[in-house]
C-alpha cells in the first residue's frame, strides 16, 4: 500500500459500518415513543408533499415551460420518484431504523456515507421548511395587499426579519415540543382539509373545462421574452421541476423510531404517499390545462387567477385562502423528522448529545428549539431562491446514496449482510469490488449526463460553460466525451449486472436502482453553475467538520477500538 499506517487506519474508520441488529437495538434501548400508525404516516406523506406541486409548480410549468405537456412532464417525475421510491420500500422494509438514507447509507456504504446523507436530508427538511415558512409569509402579504405583513428592520444591515416566516416557525417548533399527540392530530386535519380545497379547486376547473384547451399537447417551441418555451424541450425542463413536487415520502423513513410497526407500515405508507400525490397532482394539472388556454395560465397562481378569469372571485378567495391556511403543515411535516434524524446521528457520536436528549414524554425538546432558532436566523439573512438548487442538489445525492445501499444490500452476500456464517474478508473484498463499479458508474454517468445537459439545456452548469464557448468544435468535444463516458458506465452495469445476487429475493434486481440513479443523475446534471457551486461548498465544510471532529466521536470507532483492545488483551493473555 502506498498509505501509512495511520491513513489507512483513517480511511477505514470513515467507512465502518453498522449491522441491522445495531441500528435497531439503538431504537429499542431509546428514549423516543412509538405513536405513529399507518395512516399517520400517510398523512404525514402527502400533507408535506400536497401542496407547492399543485399549488404552483403545475402553474409554473404549465406557464413557462411546457402547456398542456405539462401532463407529460408530470408523468416523467412520476416514474422517477417510483423509480427512487422502489428504494425506499426496499430498505425501508429491511432495515426499519430511525434516519431513512442516513441509516441504510450507514449500514450498506459506510459512516462517511451516511454523514453526508444526514445532512443531504437537513437541507430537504430543515433548510427547505424554513424556505416553505418565508415564502408563506410572502403569500400572506400579497393576500392582504400589502409589501410585508410585518417586519423587524436591524440597524446598519439593511436586514428585514419577516415576522409572519418567523411566527409559523415559533408556532411549528411550540407543536413540536409539545410532542407527537398534538403534532400528528394538526397533521392529519390539515392533510384532510389540504385535500378537500384541491378536491375544490378541481372541480371547480373542470367547470370552465373545454378539449381545445389541451391541444395541441405539446406546443411548437417559442421564443418569450427572449427565453425559449414550450416544445420537446419544456417538457423536459418542466419533468425538473415536477420531479420535486412529488417529494417527502423519504421524510417518513425519518420516523422509523416513532412508529408503531415500522417494518409493516413504513414501506406501504412510502407507496401511498407517492401514489396519492401524483393521483392528486396530475388529476388537478388536467383540470388547470383544461380550463384556460396555457398562454392565459399564472404562473404563480394558477388556479386562483383562473377562477378569476371566469368571474368566480369566490372560487379564487377560497382556492388562495385555502393555500395559506393548509401551507403550514408543509412547514411542520418539514421539520417534524429533523429532530429525529439529529437523535440518530446524537446517538452515534456524530453531532453533541443534546440532540438525543429527552424530556419525560419522550419528545426532543432541545434539539427542536435549537433547529427552530437555527432555521428563524438562517430564514431572516438568507435570499433562499440562491440555495433552491442547492437544496435540490441535497435531495438528489441523497436519492443516489439510497440507491447505491440497495444495490451493495443486492449483490453482498447474505449471510455477511445478516452477520451469519461466511467470512470478514469474502464480505470486504466484495463490499470493495461492488464499491469500485458502483463509483465507475455513477461517476462516468454523470460525466455523460452532464454532457448532454450542457448541449440541451443552457441553464445547466455545463449549459452556461457552452454558452460562453459555443462553437462546433466544443459541441463535438462533449459528444464524445458523452459517447466514451455513456460506454464506460455501461460497462460497468454489465458488470454489477453479472455478479451473483447471493438469493437477496426481498431487496428485488439492480436494474430497478441502476436506472433509478441514472435518472438522478441526469436530473443532478440539469442544476445551475451557482448551485453546483454551493453544495460542492457545503459538502466541503461537511466532510471537513466530520473529519475534524465526528470521526473522533464517533461511538462505532470507540465500540470497534475498544473490541480490538479487549481482543489483543485476550490473545496476550493466552500467549502467557
Amino acid at each position: 500500500s502506498y498509505l501509512s499506517p495511520p491513513a489507512m487506519q483513517f480511511i477505514k474508520d470513515s467507512l465502518s459500518r453498522k449491522s441491522v441488529a445495531e441500528l435497531l437495538d439503538e431504537q429499542t434501548h431509546g428514549q423516543l415513543h412509538r405513536t405513529l400508525g399507518f395512516w399517520d404516516l400517510v398523512a404525514i406523506g402527502i400533507g408535506g408533499t400536497v401542496g407547492s406541486g399543485v399549488f404552483s409548480t403545475i402553474g409554473s410549468v404549465a406557464a413557462l415551460d411546457a402547456g398542456p405537456g405539462v401532463l407529460v412532464s408530470l408523468l416523467i417525475g412520476t416514474m422517477g420518484c417510483l423509480l427512487t421510491s422502489n428504494a425506499y420500500v426496499r430498505l425501508s422494509r429491511a432495515i426499519p431504523a430511525t434516519g431513512s438514507v442516513y441509516a441504510y447509507s450507514y449500514h450498506a456504504l459506510g459512516e462517511v456515507f451516511a454523514v453526508l446523507a444526514g445532512w443531504c436530508l437537513t437541507l430537504e427538511m430543515a433548510v427547505s421548511g424554513a424556505a416553505v415558512a418565508t415564502s408563506w409569509g410572502a403569500k400572506l402579504a400579497v393576500a392582504l395587499r400589502v409589501d410585508q405583513v410585518a417586519a423587524l428592520k436591524i440597524p446598519g444591515t439593511g436586514v428585514d426579519i419577516d415576522l409572519a416566516a418567523v411566527g409559523i416557525m415559533a408556532a411549528t417548533g411550540w407543536v413540536l415540543c409539545s410532542g407527537l399527540t398534538i403534532g400528528k392530530l394538526f397533521v392529519n386535519v390539515t392533510t384532510v382539509a389540504k385535500l378537500l380545497v384541491v378536491l375544490f379547486m378541481v372541480i371547480v376547473s373542470l367547470v370552465f373545462f373545454k378539449a381545445e384547451n389541451l391541444t395541441p399537447l405539446v406546443p411548437e417551441q417559442t421564443k418569450v421574452d427572449g427565453t425559449l418555451r414550450y416544445g420537446v424541450d419544456g417538457v423536459f425542463r418542466g419533468s425538473v421541476s415536477c420531479f420535486f413536487a412529488f417529494i417527502g415520502f423519504d421524510e417518513l423513513c425519518c420516523l422509523g423510531g416513532e412508529a408503531i410497526d415500522p417494518k409493516r407500515d413504513l414501506p406501504r405508507a412510502v407507496v401511498a404517499s407517492v401514489s396519492g400525490t401524483a393521483l392528486v397532482t396530475i388529476v388537478a394539472a388536467f383540470g388547470l390545462v383544461g380550463s384556460q388556454p396555457y398562454e392565459d395560465i399564472d404562473a404563480t397562481s394558477g388556479f386562483s387567477e383562473c377562477f378569476r378569469a371566469h368571474g368566480a372571485v369566490w372560487a379564487a378567495d377560497i382556492a388562495a385562502w385555502g393555500e395559506l391556511l393548509t401551507l403550514p403543515v408543509v412547514v411542520f411535516v418539514s421539520f417534524l423528522p429533523q429532530a429525529s434524524l439529529f437523535y440518530a446521528m446524537s446517538t452515534d457520536g456524530l453531532l453533541p448529545s443534546i440532540f438525543s436528549k429527552t424530556n419525560t414524554k419522550g419528545v426532543l425538546v432541545s434539539s427542536n428549539l435549537i433547529i427552530m432558532i437555527a432555521c428563524m436566523i438562517f430564514g431572516a439573512v438568507v435570499d433562499f431562491a440562491v440555495f433552491d438548487d442547492m437544496i435540490s442538489a441535497g435531495v438528489l445525492v441523497s436519492f443516489c446514496l439510497a440507491n447505491c445501499s440497495l444495490v451493495m444490500l443486492i449483490l453482498l452476500p447474505k449471510e455477511g449482510v445478516e452477520g451469519a456464517e461466511g467470512t470478514a474478508a469474502i464480505v470486504a473484498a466484495a463490499r470493495t469490488q461492488i464499491g469500485q463499479w458502483l463509483v465507475g458508474y455513477c461517476g462516468f454517468a454523470f460525466v455523460a449526463m452532464s454532457m448532454l445537459a450542457g448541449v440541451v439545456l443552457d441553464s445547466s452548469f455545463m449549459g452556461k460553460l457552452f454558452l460562453d464557448v459555443a462553437t462546433h468544435t466544443s459541441l463535438v468535444v462533449a459528444a464524445s466525451i458523452a459517447s466514451v463516458s455513456g460506454a464506460a458506465a455501461l460497462y460497468c452495469v454489465v458488470r454489477l449486472a453479472c455478479m451473483d445476487r447471493h438469493n437477496n429475493e426481498d431487496l428485488g434486481d439492480v436494474w430497478i436502482p441502476l436506472l433509478a440513479l441514472l435518472f438522478n443523475l441526469m436530473m443532478l446534471a440539469t442544476l445551475s453553475l451557482q448551485g453546483m457551486l454551493i453544495i460542492i461548498g457545503y459538502f466541503a465544510v461537511v466532510l471537513l467538520v466530520y473529519f475534524l471532529y465526528s470521526v473522533r466521536k464517533s461511538r462505532k470507532q470507540g465500540a470497534e477500538a475498544e473490541q480490538s483492545g479487549g481482543g489483543a488483551e485476550l490473545l496476550e493473555s493466552c500467549t502467557d
